[in-house]
């Protein structure tokens, strides 16, 4: 083939060689790897990559790029390097990895020790430890104890002045009680338990009702009764080294907080939106203004759930007056879904748990509501579904935690919620995060491009960098890379080029996949369908270029806020604004862009000393001297 190619173009800027990784240091990451791979060189730097032997794309590849290439050094162009994407994502695989590891610490389990009461009749002591079963504690160790004055009088150190102090010392010692040493993942089960076990003194939720605490439970509500636990991690190893003496807590792998590094703007100063400048300058501001919403939280629906009640699960989140966000579908790897659910890991289900949330997508919903989380707390339902069944029959995770059709046949729940503002923060940063994206206003438009901005702005986007600018060819295959190949692609260009375009960096919550909804269907008449009970008004005008403008006090209506496409948009080229669709284009289109004008022509050398160690091969054959690699020069190598 390459024998043929040469032969075809017979073009002296064009090498073919073969390089050895094993034995080029250049090419040191490409070690360990048997497959064929393309590496295409212009003027030292890398252009072009292919994976496989695709005889078609290699030869398509080749003389795309040689094209290219001819009118790089015609000046007509800028040559464009590129990372090579295989590898890059390895190593990215790589960091990610690194960086979990460099986050594990091993501690020793937090552990609570609970001291069951002799006023508990045998099968409520069963129906306790099902209760902490089923809740996902686990039970390390069980013994029944005859505890003396001693170990008693300082397990009650804390209450010796109590008026019922020398009743309750005589209950823990008159006869052998039943102990319990409790866990639930890593660390944080003293706490946890306090709610569950229920409070030291008399407690009612906000609506009056008692919690379903064990102590409600079994104790009649009251304080004290059924069982004696500590409320501090102190007071729990204190007690666990007095009934537990020979036990050693297990070691267990925890995952410290991840640590946002502060990195200086890449952005020039002179291009940041004036408005924009004192919140770039604030370190700590995301430049996103703060939420001033009713309270927010996460709702997951695991994939056994997703296809059967997804759209069930929000139409009981918008009965109960929540308001609904947004949404995306999102899959768990392995060691997401670890990390995620990492209070969990110490339950005998977890593994089931990891191999259910990884078995396919789940959906993600972004609610709010006043008093959000007492409400979610009260839709949810336990986490154990048998428990749910007994206790909750009509919760979200009773409903839909079972197959439409057929039995279940475990006891994991299919739903979750953050029930916490602390929990919600977390989980709404995790599924959502503040992140950029690039955008775009077509040449069409700028004589609204200030009414497009100030659009959306308020819809929430931060305008980080605006600039115009006449963009080159070689720019619009940047911001176009995927439509290259499309029969439009000339025409799309040419419009592109036709005058002065508006690009933005844009900075919001789920910013890419916002801004890719807000903008609409590609073209402006399906846009404008998809909103059929939504029209243009009648006394809006018309300008030059037949966009169609309100009044500057006006009130757009709905369906501009929902498709700036269905509003500005006149045809499928002329379609008004453009955006990425995912976050690794919207950083290269930013890079592209925005990158300092004295970069323009300019690119460090990808290809290093690869020349040197290569053997020249035109035609096929291998000849018998070094490739030239100077710059000027078109190589394909083959490793």
């Amino acid at each position: 083939m390459f024998k043929k190619i040469n032969e075809e173009l017979n073009d002296n800027k064009l090498f073919f060689a073969t390089a050895n990784a094993d034995t080029v240091d250049t090419l040191e990451k490409y070690r360990g790897r048997s497959e064929p791979y393309f590496l295409l060189y212009g003027g030292q730097s890398l252009v072009a990559v292919v994976k496989g032997a695709n005889c078609p794309t290699i030869q398509a590849t080749i003389y795309e790029m040689l094209k290219q290439e001819h009118e790089a050094l015609a000046g007509e162009i800028a040559r464009v390097e590129i990372e090579d994407p295989y590898l890059k994502a390895i190593e990215e695989e790589k960091a990610a990895e690194a960086k979990r590891l460099a986050r594990q610490k091993e501690i020793d389990q937090e552990c609570c020790p609970l001291i069951l009461h002799s006023t508990l009749s045998e099968e409520n002591v069963e129906n306790v430890i099902e209760l902490l079963l089923n809740a996902g504690y686990e039970i390390l160790q069980e013994e029944v104890k005859q505890l003396d004055d001693d170990t008693v009088i300082e397990i009650l150190e804390s209450e010796s002045g109590d008026p019922d102090y020398g009743f309750r010392l005589n209950e823990l010692t008159k006869e052998p009680l039943r102990c319990l040493l409790v866990a639930k993942g890593p660390e944080g089960v003293v706490n946890e338990l306090i709610d569950f076990v229920g409070p030291e003194k008399e407690y009612s939720s906000p609506d009056g009702e008692p919690m379903p605490s064990i102590r409600d439970l079994f104790g009649g509500g009251k304080p004290k009764e059924c069982l004696t636990a500590p409320t501090t991690t102190n007071a729990a190893q204190t007690i666990m080294k007095l009934v537990f003496p020979d036990f050693t807590p297990p070691r267990v792998i925890t995952y410290l907080p991840e640590v946002e590094e502060t990195r200086p703007s890449v952005f020039a100063a002179g291009l940041l939106d004036d408005e924009n400048q004192e919140a770039g300058d604030n370190e700590e501001s995301s430049g996103v203004p703060e939420y001033e919403g009713p309270p927010r939280l996460i709702v997951v629906v695991k994939p056994p759930a997703y296809d059967a009640y997804r759209d069930d699960v929000m139409a009981d989140l918008e009965a109960a007056n929540f308001t609904i966000l947004s949404t995306k579908d999102y899959t768990f790897s392995e060691d997401e879904a670890r990390e995620y659910y990492s209070k969990m890991s110490s339950s005998n289900l977890f593994e089931n748990l990891i191999a259910m949330v990884t078995s396919g997508p789940s959906f993600i919903i972004m609610a709010c509501k006043s008093e959000a989380y007492k409400a979610m707390k009260d839709m949810l339902g336990l986490e154990s579904y048998a428990q749910a069944l007994k206790s909750t029959p009509d919760s979200l995770r009773v409903k839909y935690s079972a197959p439409p059709e057929g039995e279940k046949d475990d006891d994991l729940t299919w739903i979750d919620a953050s029930l916490s503002e602390a929990e919600a923060k977390k989980s709404i940063d995790y599924f959502f995060p503040v992140e950029d994206t690039f955008a775009m206003f077509k040449p069409e438009t700028q004589p609204v491009w200030e009414e497009m901005l100030e659009e959306i702005k308020n819809l929430g986007f931060k305008v980080v960098m605006k600039k115009e600018v006449e963009l080159l060819p070689e720019d619009i295959r940047v911001i176009y890379e995927n439509n290259i190949d499309k029969p439009y692609f000339e025409d799309l260009s040419r419009h592109i080029a036709s005058g002065p375009a508006m690009v933005m960096v844009l900075r919001a919550q789920d910013a890419v996949r916002r801004w890719h909804t807000l903008i609409g269907p590609t073209d402006p008449d399906v846009a404008v369908d998809s909103h059929p009970n939504d029209r243009k008004k009648s006394g809006m005008c018309v300008d030059e270029l037949g966009l169609t403008r309100g009044n500057k006090n006006e009130t757009y209506p709905k369906f501009c806020r929902d498709s700036l496409r269905a509003t500005y948009g006149r045809s499928i080229l002329a379609n008004a604004v453009h955006g990425s669709t995912s976050a690794e284009h919207a950083a290269k289109c930013i890079s592209r862009v925005f990158r300092e004008p004295s970069n323009e022509l300019e690119g460090d050398s990808s290809l290093g000393d690869v020349g040197e160690d290569m053997e020249e091969k035109e035609g096929g054959e291998e000849g018998e001297g070094p490739v030239e690699d100077a710059d000027g020069n078109f190589v394909i190598v083959q490793l």
